[in-house]
């Protein structure tokens, strides 16, 4: 992240592994990446338009655990809208949001979201109207 006057950025090697993500092969591949691109959609500006050519291949896709097959006449394709979007997505990932300052005289919010792999925490506020983003961090 990087923090207005003083500079504090994330780890290179967490956004090298963003950077060498690799491009999704299956429904299940993508999956895992709009999980993990979904957990920062409040500092992705558009992202759901964004991730709109992504999300189209889990269209007629059984979220049950043990069906993951397609509905007949959906194949799982890989073109140059979705790749577009991927691109997209893991460049506003490696080029995070400025931080603000945090202003002790507001209620500061907090945002976390855990799983067997993987911790995160976002803290913000609304400052001047907008959510301004104070802290990120994520653990794996």
């Amino acid at each position: 992240m990087l923090c207005r006057k003083k500079v504090s950025k994330q780890t290179s090697a967490k956004i090298e592994a963003v950077k060498n993500w690799p491009i999704p092969t299956s429904v299940k591949d993508v999956r895992k990446f709009l999980g993990f691109t979904g957990y920062y959609r409040r500092f992705i500006r558009n992202y759901a338009s964004i991730a709109r050519p992504l999300n189209d291949l889990l269209v007629g896709i059984s979220t049950n655990k043990s069906t993951t097959r397609r509905k007949p006449g959906t194949p799982f394709v890989w073109v140059q809208k979705q790749q577009a979007a991927f691109d997209e997505l893991v460049d506003n990932l490696v080029h995070p949001p400025v931080l603000g300052y945090a202003d002790y005289k507001l209620p500061f919010i907090v945002h976390t979201d855990a799983s067997a792999s993987g911790l995160g925490a976002v803290l913000y506020q609304l400052q001047d109207g907008k959510e301004g983003l104070l802290l990120m961090r994520v653990e794996a």
